[in-house]
Parts: structure tokens; C-alpha cells; sequence
């Protein structure tokens, strides 16, 4: 892989960014007490149900957590901090449907306290994802959007800026991408993604506008592990070539990628990762025809939760050469989830490129709403 020379400036600029991040990114050493509380799970005729996890949340920074599945008996158990008080707020079923709970009289976080919860399974919705749900703001990454473990509960839209700076020109595209599940279909995520860019050249070459390629994505969650902790999903991306690849905006090439990926829950955060295989077809990079290649791909995020309502999220991805001659896409990136309102959220986001196929770095900007 031809590695980018990496400038002071740079440096300079990809410390501003990642340092204050994975600063506030370090999980706390500061030890607190937790407590066991138990109780059942019983359907509305009082009969106990198996494999349900309960849902508490903090009743004052809202932080969430999850049971370990109930038993045969419909006896759970979940570990909370003691000192708080909490609402039980849903069951999640095995099968990943989640039951919000009526309200409730709220807990204190203390040892051999039992609470008993009834379930109108009737009135179940499907959740792929307790993960997800588990950290507002943390429920999408930046760069492997399309390819992380989660999928949207109902649909979600995402307005998008990104500014680009390449070693010859600069890119600033608006992008709207959106993400839907259906009702009849559990487990199975479409989205899409396209924009309009413009294009600064080299002095003594006009400046270019136009649509971008469009990306079109199905996505297909598997179920998570017995513990609830980690998610899998696979599916593929379908770019069709509807931008101006002389502008820069598009590749003149039909492209597929293929993926799988896995999130998993650790005490201080998630964890994420991908591989993938994009198949390219020939095409026209700036007006010259290249031959395409097969191009594996991975990557690896953290997202780390700092407060209810703020996410820091830490991804790096390496692509190998989708064209003959265009060089190899590797970047790191840092940013931040920031939830404005509960299904309101602003997404900011800065990357350096690594390698020549990437750009030498990108500013991102979202507003994503959540129905």
C-alpha cells in the first residue's frame, strides 16, 4: 500500500482532532459499587416467560441497563449501580422484539430487592438491536454506515455535508441518505445515499457541479448472542453510476460490495467491525477509462459514550484499489454524536487520509431524524 507523506500540518491538524476525543474517550478508572436485583418475568396471565431481558434506566441521566435473559422460571437478574434509582422501562423478547412497560414506581439500586414484571406481549415491537438502543446518539457510525451491525427501528434520514481536500482538487458535496425498515419484513434494513457536489480545479480548469453516484444498500440482522451483547449482520451495496465521473462525482462503473459485521457491548462501550468485498466494474475516473478490480475491504469503530446525549466515535477503514492505478482507500476518523432531542441528532466528524486513494481529509456534518 502506497502510504500518503504525512505533513507536520496535517499531523498538526489530525492531533486537534483526535486528541481531545480519545481524552474524553478514556474509560473511567473510578470504581462503583453494583448492586444484583432480580425478580420474573410473567406474561399478563401471570405466567413466566423465558429468554426476556429487562430494561432499566437511570431515572436522572437516563444511562441504560440490561438484564441477563430470564429462565425457565422467568427468574432474571441485572447488575445497577447502587446509590441511583431506576425505572424499569421494556423487556426485550429472544426473538428481539421489544415491549415498552407502563410506568412504573422507581427502584433504588439495592442489594436482594425484587421486582416482578408483567409482559403484554401483544404489544411487542421489533428492536433489531438492544445494543443500539442502549446508547442514544451511538445508534450509527460515520464511515461504515451503511455497513455496521444495527439497523433503524422504524426509518431514519440523515442531511449531510462533507468537505473534501484531495492532493489536486477540493469536494464539498450535500448528501441526503435515509434508512428504512418495514413491518412486514423484520431483521431487513434498505437505505440509500445520494448528493449533489461541486468540484474546485486546478487554476485554468473551470470548476465542475453534479449528482453523485448513487448508493442503494439491503441489510439483514441476524440474531444477537444468548447474553444479548453482541449483534451480526450481512447484506450488500449496489452503486449505480448516475454522477459525472470528469467532475470527479462519479466512477462511470456499476459496483457491488458484499459485507459482514458484528458490534458487540463492553462495559465502556461498543465495539464494531466489518469486512467486505467490492466487485467493480470498468470505468472512467476524471474521463480516463480504467479497468476494475476486485477490492477487499475492512473496518473497526469504537463508540464510546460520554453523557446521555453525547457519543465519541472512533473508526478506521482500509479498502484495497477499486481501479487500476487509483490507490489504495485507508482513513481514521474521529467524531461525535450529539442528541439534540430524543430523535433528533447533529453528527460531526473529521478524517485523515492514509493512503493515496483517500482524500488527504474530510469534514462531516449531519442532521439525522429518527421516525
Amino acid at each position: 500500500m502506497s502510504m500518503k507523506r504525512i505533513t507536520l500540518a496535517r499531523l498538526l491538524v489530525l492531533a486537534c482532532v483526535l486528541g481531545p476525543l480519545l481524552a474524553a474517550a478514556t474509560p473511567s478508572t473510578a470504581q462503583e459499587s453494583f448492586a444484583a436485583i432480580g425478580g420474573k418475568v410473567l406474561d399478563t396471565a401471570g405466567a413466566p416467560l423465558a429468554g426476556y431481558r429487562v430494561v432499566y434506566r437511570d431515572a436522572n441521566d437516563l444511562e441504560v441497563f440490561i438484564s441477563l435473559p430470564s429462565d425457565a422460571d422467568g427468574e432474571y437478574i441485572v447488575s445497577l449501580p447502587e446509590g441511583r434509582r431506576y425505572n424499569a422501562v421494556a423487556v426485550i423478547a429472544p426473538s428481539g422484539r421489544r415491549t415498552p412497560l407502563a410506568a412504573q414506581l422507581q427502584i433504588p439500586g439495592m442489594a436482594g430487592l425484587r421486582h416482578d414484571v408483567r409482559v403484554d406481549v401483544a404489544a411487542a415491537t421489533f428492536t433489531p438491536s438492544g445494543i443500539a438502543q442502549t446508547y442514544p446518539g451511538s445508534d450509527r457510525l460515520v464511515l461504515a454506515y451503511a455497513e455496521d451491525a444495527v439497523l433503524v427501528a422504524d426509518q431514519r434520514w440523515e442531511l449531510q455535508v462533507e468537505v473534501a481536500d484531495f492532493d489536486v482538487v477540493d469536494r464539498t458535496v450535500a448528501r441526503v441518505q435515509g434508512a428504512i425498515q418495514l413491518p412486514q419484513l423484520d431483521g431487513v434494513e434498505f437505505g440509500g445515499r445520494v448528493g449533489l457536489g461541486s468540484v474546485d480545479n486546478p487554476p485554468g480548469v473551470s470548476d465542475d457541479s453534479g449528482v453523485t453516484d448513487l448508493d442503494a444498500w439491503t441489510k439483514f440482522m441476524f440474531r444477537t448472542n444468548k447474553d444479548g451483547t453482541t449483534d451480526y449482520a450481512a447484506g450488500f451495496v449496489v452503486t449505480l453510476p448516475v454522477g459525472d465521473d470528469r467532475a470527479g462525482l462519479g466512477q462511470d462503473a456499476l459496483r457491488s460490495k458484499f459485507f459482514g459485521s458484528v458490534r458487540r457491548a463492553l462495559p465502556w462501550g461498543v465495539v464494531s467491525g466489518h469486512v467486505g468485498l467490492r466487485l467493480n466494474e470498468a470505468g472512467r475516473i476524471g474521463g480516463v477509462r480504467r479497468d476494475g478490480e476486485i477490492a477487499p475491504g475492512l473496518g473497526a469503530a469504537l463508540i464510546l459514550p460520554r453523557t446521555p446525549n453525547i457519543t465519541v466515535i472512533v473508526e478506521a477503514m482500509v479498502e484495497g484499489e477499486s481501479f487500476d492505478g487509483v490507490g489504495t482507500d485507508a482513513r481514521l476518523l474521529a467524531g461525535v454524536n450529539w442528541r439534540l432531542r430524543e430523535v433528533v441528532t447533529l453528527r460531526f466528524a473529521a478524517a485523515a487520509g492514509l493512503a493515496d486513494g483517500a482524500p488527504d481529509s474530510q469534514l462531516l456534518v449531519g442532521y439525522s431524524v429518527d421516525f
